[in-house]
């Protein structure tokens, strides 16, 4: 009995984790100068347009924008520099619209880039 609840328990498992939501999104990333591999931060996801402080540019303004440099030395709002703006290929895990903004938990890994609700 003990091996089919062992079997059931993973059969479970990999449905849960199989059935996540994570959507990978060509998106205009503010990334930090000192954001190191693995490391988690608070980024802040915005549809297409100008969001105060990041300015992604003409030919870059109808992607997503996801800031993750927002919160430089108490500054709640401040300008990052295009050297710090790349277009990314994000995977989001969780409920992923593209609208109004919405909180994200980025990590960093190498040179791409999770993000969960």
């Amino acid at each position: 009995m003990r091996f089919y609840d062992s079997v059931r328990f993973i059969v479970a498992a990999v449905l849960l984790v199989g059935c996540g939501s994570a959507q990978k999104e060509r998106t205009v990333v503010a990334f930090p100068k000192d954001w190191q591999t693995g490391e988690y931060r608070n980024c802040y996801l915005n549809g297409p347009g100008g969001v105060a402080g990041f300015d992604p540019g003409p030919e870059r303004r109808r992607l997503p924008q996801l800031d993750c440099d927002r919160f430089v030395k108490g500054e709640i709002v401040h300008h990052t520099p295009d050297s710090q703006m790349f277009v990314v290929d994000v995977v989001f895990s969780g409920n992923h619209t593209i609208g109004p903004e919405t909180i994200w938990t980025c990590q960093r890994s190498g040179s791409s880039l999770e993000c969960r609700q």
